[in-house]
């Protein structure tokens, strides 16, 4: 919607509901990524009135596929995106879309990792937001994905694809280096540094989480110290001893929540 041609006098549509009617995309816009959305009613009146008159873009197809995604449609937002990948195959954000419309994890992850590697290789003004957005779901997505085998390669793949300032920067993939980190190599000094040193402002009734992880690397600390795992009541000491730093806190703020077992 950015750089559109200029507007046509306004259409009157039924109910009396008053909508611009555009022209249709600029050639600057359709060689550029979107940088926001709408999703209300009288903007797809307008995308669809544009459609008509001027034929679709991949730029048409992918607004209007986000629309009915938000909507709760899927096969509807699905046919619009492969269809918008279809006339733009450098679409990192229609890959990203049939990403999170899948069902099983297996194509999803097809889906988000063509949708990364495309973001990566872009020269687009927006591909720093975007590397960051797509960075902090696919952190997410991969923890989901491998909650029992967080020692897949396919997070270290990710995790070594990532940029440095993204990696040092964007809790979601901080998190998924850390639970990396303890999972294949044991670096618990490593992150409990990377746990006390930031502060992890988009967590917020999650802090538990974090808090384990810092539990998870003390235990794994004292138990390379000693040669064997803790026992419960040796881990419990080390818990107590080492309680989660402040800048972790607890979920309900204030100070520092311990836990005991």
């Amino acid at each position: 919607k950015r750089s559109t041609t200029p507007l046509k006098p306004t259409s009157v549509l039924d109910e009396g509901t008053t909508v611009p009617v555009l022209g249709t995309f600029s050639f600057e816009t359709l060689q550029r990524l979107p940088l926001s959305y709408q999703t209300t009613p009288n903007w797809v009146t307008a995308i669809e009135l544009s459609a008509q008159q001027f034929g679709y873009t991949w730029l048409h197809h992918l607004h209007l596929g986000i629309a009915a995604a938000e909507a709760g449609d899927i096969q509807g937002p699905t046919s619009h995106f492969q269809q918008s990948i279809q006339m733009n195959p450098l679409n990192p954000i229609a890959y990203r879309c049939l990403a999170v419309l899948q069902t099983n994890y297996s194509t999803a992850y097809e889906y988000f990792q063509q949708s990364w590697k495309l973001a990566l290789e872009s020269n687009d003004p927006a591909k720093n937001r975007l590397i960051e957005n797509l960075a902090s779901e696919l952190s997410v997505f991969l923890s989901n994905m491998f909650a029992d085998n967080l020692s897949d390669p396919k997070i270290g793949l990710f995790l070594s694809s990532v940029p440095l300032n993204v990696s040092n920067t964007i809790d979601q993939v901080i998190i998924l280096r850390v639970k990396y980190m303890l999972t294949t190599q044991n670096q618990y000094s490593d992150a409990l540094d990377i746990l006390s040193s930031n502060c992890f402002p988009t967590i917020a009734s999650d802090r538990n989480k974090l808090q384990e992880l810092w539990y998870i690397a003390i235990e794994q600390r004292e138990a390379a110290k000693i040669g064997r795992k803790l026992t419960p009541i040796e881990a419990r000491k080390a818990r107590l001893i080492n309680p989660s730093p402040r800048n972790i806190g607890c979920s309900y703020a204030g100070n520092f929540c311990r836990e005991y077992w």
